[in-house]
């Protein structure tokens, strides 16, 4: 039994820029009207409900302080540029992924100072 280098693996690093570039040029902001609900769908998904339910989560188990922080904060994190990557590749709805990676970043810049601005004040 062949077992492959794990370098072979995953992306080497000289990769990665060219990957972010591709995903980058797959961007667009314009979807067609059968997208929005599922953009809409998965950015509230990720953006609000599971960092509201994680939070939740926490709590009741009892997380406090910087580890439950942490625990929301990384919740809210926008989709992983990795996830559109494989989805594209493998043609899984590459506009919505690319779409899902691009509106996140961009949303993320504004719902994670009001998630880390919560857990200051409310938690």
């Amino acid at each position: 039994m062949l077992i492959a280098p794990i370098s072979t693996l995953f992306p080497s690093p000289p990769s990665v820029p060219l990957v972010m570039l591709a995903v980058g040029f797959s961007l667009r902001f314009q979807l067609p009207r059968s997208d929005i609900g599922a953009l809409t769908l998965g950015l509230g998904l990720k953006l609000l409900l599971l960092p509201m339910l994680v939070w939740l989560g926490s709590s009741l188990v009892g997380m406090e302080g910087q580890i439950l922080q942490t625990n929301v904060l990384e919740t809210a994190m926008p989709a992983m540029i990795t996830a559109a990557v494989f989805a594209i590749a493998h043609n899984l709805a590459p506009r919505l992924a690319a779409a899902l990676v691009g509106y996140g970043i961009l949303l993320s810049m504004f719902s994670l100072p009001l998630w880390a601005w919560a857990l200051r004040h409310l938690a």
